[in-house]
């Protein structure tokens, strides 16, 4: 609920060369805490120019100091921020090992949309989507679901091919990503295990890894971060693979206010405003 609060009228003035009966006004925003709940302070005000013709001029300033209580977009009614999937537009990462860096198939991002070659160990992949977010979860490990077409749902990175491999996801607009899910597989076949490390935006997170001989998704949770886009990087355990078949991401879409939230800020500032021209006088 939205209310206005008066504080003392302050009163200057100061010598000025302007015209008589000139009125200048103001008005700035700012936040602080002068009650106990987050709102807006606006200071409002006025200066009117008085005097006689001939003689020098007075610049009156009056202030009217209101507190306009609005607890920032979310407190004024709004609907709360709700958390929903976030869509990713595009992700860049180089492309997945194969039979060229010693693997028994390959094990590509084939299908990935973008620009790059699809079909070269280790190649930049740029502008598009593919595997990791084509809502295809592997439902088995790695040998029972990928081949030598490198069509399978996993995309796999051999450390003595692409080191740590890092893939950047961008997105529409600047949402805030609360959560991240990531499939992968930790068979401890061939050489496949579940990332040593993975890091979120350069910072490393610690992760619960499926149970040893399975695949499973691991989950990161009260990240907050905002932005258009983030990076994950896998950090292979020695000379291991890193087998990814999918990264889903959930944020907060937001609070909208309510209409009847709006009215009650508008009337808010109308409130302001009389108070300001029951304020406003002009000395000859």
């Amino acid at each position: 609920m939205a209310s206005v609060k008066s504080m003392p009228e302050l009163t200057s003035t100061v010598k000025t060369g302007k015209s008589v009966g000139r009125l200048y006004t103001f008005d700035t925003v700012g936040f602080g805490k002068v009650l106990s709940s987050k709102h807006i302070v606006t200071w409002h005000g006025y200066c009117i120019v008085t005097g006689k013709l001939g003689l020098p001029s007075t610049l009156e300033c009056r202030i009217m100091k209101s507190v306009l209580f609005v607890v920032a977009m979310a407190a004024i009614g709004a609907v709360p921020a709700s958390s929903a999937p976030i869509t990713v537009t595009s992700y860049s990462m180089p492309n997945g090992s194969g039979q060229a860096s010693g693997g028994q198939f390959n094990y590509w991002d084939r299908n990935y949309s973008g620009t790059g070659s699809t079909t070269t160990d280790g190649a930049l992949l740029s502008g598009g989507t593919g595997d990791l977010t084509d809502g295809v979860i592997a439902g088995a490990n790695w040998f029972g679901v990928e081949n030598s077409a490198g069509t399978g749902p996993y995309v796999g990175w051999l450390a003595s091919r692409t080191l740590n491999p890092t893939v950047t996801f961008n997105f529409a607009g600047t949402p805030t990503i609360n959560g991240i899910s990531i499939h992968l597989d930790n068979s401890g076949v061939g050489g496949v295990f579940a990332p040593a490390a993975i890091l979120i935006n350069n910072v490393s997170q610690s992760f619960t890894a499926p149970p040893a001989g399975t695949v499973g998704f691991v989950n990161f949770t009260g990240l907050g971060l905002a932005g258009n886009s983030l990076t994950v990087q896998f950090q292979q355990a020695n000379n291991s693979w890193a087998f990814v078949s999918e990264v889903s991401f959930d944020g907060a879409t937001g609070a909208i206010p309510e209409p009847a939230s709006w009215a009650m800020l508008i009337a808010g500032f109308g409130l302001v405003g009389a108070m300001q021209r029951r304020r406003r006088t002009v000395e000859a």
